[in-house]
């Protein structure tokens, strides 16, 4: 004899024809950022709390810099040193260059007194000495002033360094988002690259959901989509999405998916971009999308418009017959293997014939409708 499943009462709930299977299941999540010291010492100031709301730009930590500006200090010392040494080089310079200046107007005169026969070819080659040495400690000055100028700059870059690293123990948070979790307190040693605390921008959401090659299709990014939640009535709550990410590889299905048949199965995760402006979405919180508009556009109307006011049912079999069932006003159907979706009567029956799967799972969406093996 065949099992009878008889659902044998219902409270109807409105769904309206725009009602539409899910063609995609999954969690939400956001980007979260981790905000970590790029130096390291004690935490002198730290009161960000778990569940605040920071913006961009708001100071969250102070990091100590004691030992920066000490050492700060000392290259602002070493700086006054070189740079005293550069005046002296200067006045070096510059007593050379007269040198060379009073030799060169005396080794003239000697060359018109040679013309004459009033000097000496010893005078005029012991003057034209006396300025070539001159001339090259002239450029041994040039030299230790490129020296000096070259040290100077090296303190310089030291000290820049220092403010960077006194700037960087300033943290300031970087995006406008809820705390999510804090991992360190005031006056703690932090190493630079340990998280401080966990950000995340709440007001947009991502609903990570899995589809299958068939399905993959139908997806486009930057699609609008229909993203569906639990209301706070028990009803589906519709959001406006779009698609912002469909991953470039196939992968089998995620392991909470709790039959055998399905965790086989290759399947592309995409991700659906939802704004959150009121924080109803929360992290981890389930979610349904689907991808047309409607099923049923304008000018093509239910076949059944007695649908708009149903509860619907869905049904898993151990032997792949796939589909869901909905309760309606018409007919009576018998379940066979590959059956996808039929209609079945309000108190009426649902045939399973002899040697059919009869692993059934039935889950009412809209209400509690009482059910009845006979």
């Amino acid at each position: 004899l065949p099992i009878l499943i008889t659902i044998t009462a219902f409270s109807l709930a409105g769904c309206g024809d725009g009602d539409a299977v899910s063609d995609a299941y999954g969690t939400f999540e956001a980007t979260e950022i981790n905000i970590t010291p790029e130096v390291g010492g004690r935490l002198l100031h730290f009161t960000v709390q778990e569940g605040e709301r920071l913006e961009a730009g708001q100071a969250a930590a102070q990091i100590d810099t004691t030992q920066a500006h000490l050492e700060r200090m000392q290259l602002v010392a070493q700086r006054e040193a070189v740079r005293s040494r550069l005046v002296t080089i200067r006045a070096q310079e510059a007593v050379y260059r007269e040198q060379i200046a009073v030799a060169t107007r005396e080794l003239e005169r000697t060359e018109r007194m040679l013309a004459g026969n009033a000097a000496t070819q010893k005078q005029y080659d012991d003057l034209s000495g006396q300025i070539r040495i001159l001339e090259r400690q002239l450029e041994s000055v040039d030299a230790q002033r490129a020296n000096v100028n070259a040290e100077m700059a090296s303190i310089e870059a030291g000290i820049a360094r220092i403010e960077d690293r006194i700037a960087r123990s300033s943290i300031t948070n970087p995006v406008a988002g809820t705390v999510l979790a804090r991992y360190a307190e005031a006056f703690e040693l932090v190493a630079a690259g340990r998280p401080l605390y966990r950000i995340a921008d709440l007001e947009t959401m991502f609903l990570r959901v899995f589809v299958s090659g068939t399905q993959l299709q139908e997806v486009k990014i930057g699609a609008a989509v229909r993203v569906l939640i639990d209301g706070a009535d028990g009803s589906l709550q519709e959001l406006p999405g779009e698609v912002s990410w469909i991953s470039d590889k196939a992968e089998f299905t995620p392991r909470i998916i709790q039959t055998r048949e399905e965790r086989v199965n290759l399947v592309y995760a995409i991700k659906i971009r939802v704004r959150n402006p009121d924080g109803q979405i929360k992290i981890g919180m389930p979610g349904e999308v689907v991808f047309t508009p409607e099923r049923h556009p304008e000018g093509h109307p239910d076949r059944h418009p007695e649908r708009s006011s149903r509860s619907e049912a869905t049904r898993t079999e151990s032997k792949g017959v796939g589909g869901f069932l909905k309760a309606s006003r018409g007919g009576t159907i018998e379940v066979k293997p590959g059956l996808a979706c039929e209609d079945i009567p309000i108190g009426g029956t649902l045939r399973v014939p002899p040697r059919a799967s009869t692993s059934f799972c039935l889950f009412l969406k809209k209400d509690k409708t009482a059910l009845s093996l006979t």
